[in-house]
């Protein structure tokens, strides 16, 4: 329990006839039935401001998404016949922003109150919500009395799945250069003929059957079959690089969403999609299949992945593909070319995919650094502006060799990565290179 400004300014008011009580007997008086009446009116809102007859009930998410503002709510019943006045703290860890994070609510006797706020989580995984704090003002507002409602429960907080949700629905909508993706091949645009059907806004000129439409005296539109059943394997460096933050998310978060999106596009493709996880050593290796089986196999091992923190072995990564994959597979490699001695070791090793695969890296263009080593120093900032003049060129070395062994390159922000490696994705689809 405590006090608030008013009982404060209560008391404040009573240390007058205190102070005058050494020239006056009255005023002592005054004093004590002054100090007398604010004790009994303190045990009085003691104990209305009791916890009995609240309820408090929460509304989460079906998922909280990382990277996301989530949407939650809570609603606390009042079934008194007094008003109560109730700030809520929820028990989320330190690491979560709720906004706002301190939820006050007005709730007349026997009514209810709902309240909302929105939840950035500040992590990917299990985490636990604790009981909520509520203050429980006083009818007079005199004092506060704090408790403590709800059990602790495991709230699990995954990667972006609205960016999934999102593009389905601007697929649907043919909408999709609004996500940035660009519609270089879309589902049942491949080769073959297979049907006509009449037409709908945003298909393609080239794909309108004018002889058709001649015959039938409305648009009709060509439908292609298309080229499914090939493989695309992901490949996810979970070393220490990728647990540099970036925007209050890991590069290994980005890198999860970006698996994800490509995934879930292939799968609706009609393609295969496997995974590979490694730092040190390869931690996880499933290949390629079909779908709904293989977007769950994507979700249940990329939850609860994280970072490393140990140096990357790409030469294991490339040995376990290589040993595994028999079929030829678009292989996504996604990681962070920020280190020297990782950059010389992907350029030795990850071309040698090229003899039986397509291999495709993805790497994370850091702005900060571009814009150390571009823009003109600081006198107090020369010694920065040289090193990263040093790595950005040791970066595009790397890129080009890789280019130069035939290795795919996509090398963009972190906010870009999953829109990028999905445009490429569909390029390469494109142009049957697999």
């Amino acid at each position: 329990m405590r006090p608030t400004w008013i009982f404060l300014v209560l008391i404040a008011l009573g240390i007058v006839p205190a102070v005058l009580a050494v020239h006056s007997r009255g005023a002592l008086l005054v004093a004590a039935a002054w100090d007398a009446a604010l004790v009994l009116l303190l045990i009085v809102e003691a104990v209305a401001a009791r916890g009995k007859g609240l309820e408090l009930e929460r509304t989460l998410p079906d998922k909280i998404c990382l990277g996301e503002e989530n949407a939650c709510s809570v609603t606390v019943r009042n079934f008194r016949g007094l008003p109560a006045r109730v700030r809520v703290v929820e028990g989320w860890p330190a690491e979560f922003q709720a906004t706002p994070a301190a939820l006050d609510l007005d709730i007349p006797g026997h009514d209810g109150r709902t309240v909302s706020y929105m939840l950035r989580p500040g992590g990917r995984g299990e985490f636990e919500l604790g009981p909520a704090q509520v203050w429980i003002r006083s009818p007079l507002g005199l004092v506060e009395r704090r408790f403590e409602f709800g059990d602790p429960f495991k709230a699990r907080v995954y990667p972006n799945l609205k960016d999934l949700r999102r593009y389905d629905l601007l697929s649907r909508r043919r909408l999709l250069t609004q996500h940035g993706i660009r519609a270089v091949r879309r589902i049942g645009e491949g080769r073959e003929f297979e049907r006509l059907r009449e037409y709908t806004p945003g298909d393609e000129l080239r794909n309108i059957d004018w002889k058709a439409t001649a015959r039938r005296r409305r648009p009709a539109t060509r439908v292609h079959e298309t080229e499914r059943g090939q493989s695309v394997l992901i490949l996810l460096d979970a070393g220490r690089l990728m647990a540099a933050d970036s925007g209050g998310m890991t590069k290994l978060d980005y890198a999860i969403n970006a698996a994800l999106m490509l995934g879930y596009v292939a799968l609706k493709q009609g393609d295969r999609v496997g995974l590979e996880v490694f730092s040190s050593t390869v931690e996880s290796l499933s290949l390629p299949r079909a779908g709904r089986a293989a977007l769950a196999g994507l979700m249940e091992t990329l939850v609860p992945l994280q970072p490393r923190l140990t140096f990357s072995n790409y030469r294991a990564a490339v040995e376990g593909v290589m040993k595994k994959m028999r079929r030829r597979a678009l292989v996504v490699m996604y990681t962070d070319l920020a280190d020297p001695e990782a950059m010389r070791e992907i350029v030795r090793v990850f071309p040698r995919l090229r003899r039986a695969h397509l291999p495709l890296c993805v790497s994370f263009r850091d702005p900060s650094l571009v814009r150390l080593g571009t823009e003109p120093p600081e006198r107090d900032a020369m010694y920065e502006h040289v090193a990263a003049m040093e790595l950005l060129a040791e970066r595009r070395k790397a890129l080009g060799e890789l280019r130069a062994g035939g290795v795919a390159i996509v090398d963009v922000p972190p906010e870009e990565i999953a829109v990028e490696s999905v445009n490429r994705y569909l390029r390469i689809k494109r142009s049957q290179a697999l």
